[in-house]
């Protein structure tokens, strides 16, 4: 009987000591891997934080400015009377771009800039005023960072995370064959 027990016990011992869960973890002491949200959660505050930005921009200068569904702010300076823009088009135009709070780019001060819509080949804030445009039409707006340059910025001329002010005016289209865009 003392044999069976012994051997009970020492079985009860082995079995109860080969525990292969993990140990517990209190939650305030669990390492955080929150990064992919925290992410979301900086970028939320600041869209938000830059969206009051602009408001109180557009509100010190008194102007009109209407929000685009795209998410850019504008105001139509004159309305163009040749053909809308759309997608495949080659737009040529006029563009003045400036940080929000800050004088024009010198090397960007009524620049001519062609680019084919549709394409990716500009910033996205920028085709997209241009696709609420119509030849002959001049556009004054203000495009959200993430709509511009973004975290990179524009060497020389517009700081990360700025948004920027353009004065767009949209001189022809050309259509362009679909197989010519990349």
């Amino acid at each position: 009987m003392i044999k069976s027990f012994c051997l009970f016990l020492s079985a009860f011992l082995l079995f109860s000591c080969s525990n292969t869960e993990q140990p517990q973890i209190p939650e305030n002491k669990k390492p955080k891997d929150n990064l992919k949200q925290d992410f979301i959660d900086f970028n939320k505050g600041y869209m938000e934080f830059e969206e009051n930005e602009i408001k109180d921009y557009i509100d010190s200068l008194q102007l009109d400015m209407k929000l685009s569904p795209m998410g850019f702010y504008y105001r139509v300076l004159r309305e163009g009377a040749g053909q809308k823009a759309e997608k495949t088009y080659r737009a040529y135009t006029l563009v003045t771009l400036a940080p929000l709070h800050s004088n024009p780019c010198s090397d960007y001060i009524e620049k001519p800039k062609d680019f084919v819509l549709g394409a990716s080949n500009v910033i996205i804030g920028l085709e997209d005023v241009v696709l609420s445009m119509k030849v002959g039409g001049i556009t004054d707006c203000i495009i959200p960072a993430m709509l511009a340059y973004g975290v990179s910025g524009l060497k020389g001329c517009v700081p990360s995370y700025s948004p920027v002010r353009c004065q767009v005016e949209l001189l022809r289209l050309e259509k362009v064959p679909s197989e010519n865009i990349k």
